[in-house]
């Protein structure tokens, strides 16, 4: 069946975890989306993915108030009206800040610019496996089905659903609304051939052993180099995939995470000892805005390193299978036969 990658995938995320799945805002962009990316409004707030971001880091959101709450009430009410209180909050508690901030700023960086280099390495193995169902397709319908049209019709078939069974496959989505059931209505697969590459355990294989055989079924009506030729796009095809369940299967190297998210919430959980003295009342909505701004670059490295989840997979799927349908359409159109046959 179409199934996960990791068997730990599929359990129940507890609701204190506050995973929050943004929409997407990634999709194919039209030359309006350009205008509005470039304009000024792209430094105003999007209401719907703020409520989303501030509940997403609720809980560190949270625990750095509290501090600063408490330190504030310590420092106003307290260590200033009384000289023998203990000094909790001074402006010369500032140095350690200022000797580590390179060392956060560092550790940022280097963070989000990895989960980035995944996100994007993920979008160029995707563009070239649509790419290489377009070749297939192509391929299919000059070589194959001028002298075998049933065969050619069963490729195209298997093909226009490659990209969609490989996205639910990467996702590890068996659900009933996964991306291949949606756009499997919208295919001319038999049920047979439906039953079979929803059975098996990786389906984008499935279909490329079954579009293997079918070239070998085609015998001498396919000649070697166009048989090399497709398979060759079949290897490329199987190659992106293989990069993609790396990707999926292998976060960042974890302890790497776990250190940057951990420095932060100590900085962020000190600095109102030094900030307080500084801003007085103002540091309790300073310190959270600023525990905003850091944890907000954090939280997108963390996002976009899973690009399973950040890209735009259903659409990228529908894409894949609409060219293929377009190149079978013009293939078989009497148009296009007719100008062919003019030549």
């Amino acid at each position: 069946m179409i199934s996960r990658l990791d068997d730990n995938d599929g359990d129940t995320i507890p609701w204190w975890h506050f995973d929050v799945k943004f929409p997407d805002t990634n999709g194919r962009y039209t030359n309006a989306d350009w205008e509005r990316h470039r304009s000024w409004f792209r430094y105003w707030l999007e209401p719907r993915i703020f409520v989303l971001v501030v509940l997403n880091m609720l809980p560190f959101l949270t625990w750095v108030t509290v501090v600063t709450v408490a330190l504030t009430l310590y420092y106003e009410l307290g260590q200033l009206q009384h000289e023998n209180w203990l000094v909790v909050v001074s402006r010369d508690y500032n140095q350690p800040f200022i000797l580590t901030s390179f060392a956060l700023a560092l550790l940022l960086v280097f963070r989000t610019n990895s989960a980035y280099e995944r996100w994007w390495s993920a979008r160029k193995h995707f563009g070239q496996m649509y790419n290489d169902c377009r070749s297939i397709a192509r391929f299919t319908m000059n070589w194959i089905a001028p002298n075998n049209p049933v065969i050619a019709a069963v490729i195209m078939r298997l093909t226009s659903m490659l990209g969609p069974a490989s996205c639910s496959y990467l996702q590890g989505d068996v659900s009933t609304t996964s991306i291949f059931n949606q756009l499997v209505v919208h295919s001319t697969i038999t049920p047979e051939e439906y039953n079979l590459i929803a059975s098996s355990e990786q389906p984008p294989i499935t279909i490329m052993l079954l579009i293997s055989d079918l070239l070998q079924k085609a015998g001498d009506e396919l000649r070697v180099f166009e048989r090399i030729t497709i398979e060759e796009r079949l290897v490329s095809y199987q190659i992106e995939l293989g990069c993609l369940e790396r990707i999926k299967n292998q976060p960042i190297y974890i302890p790497y995470t776990r250190q940057t998210s951990r420095f932060l919430l100590l900085y962020m959980t000190f600095l109102p000892f030094s900030l307080v003295a500084y801003c007085s009342w103002a540091a309790i909505a300073v310190v959270p805005c600023l525990a905003f701004l850091l944890v907000g670059i954090e939280n997108i490295g963390i996002h976009a390193e899973n690009p399973m989840e950040t890209l735009p997979i259903a659409a990228l799927a529908a894409s894949s299978k609409a060219t293929v349908d377009i190149i079978w359409r013009t293939g078989e159109s009497k148009q296009y036969r007719d100008f062919i046959a003019s030549l």
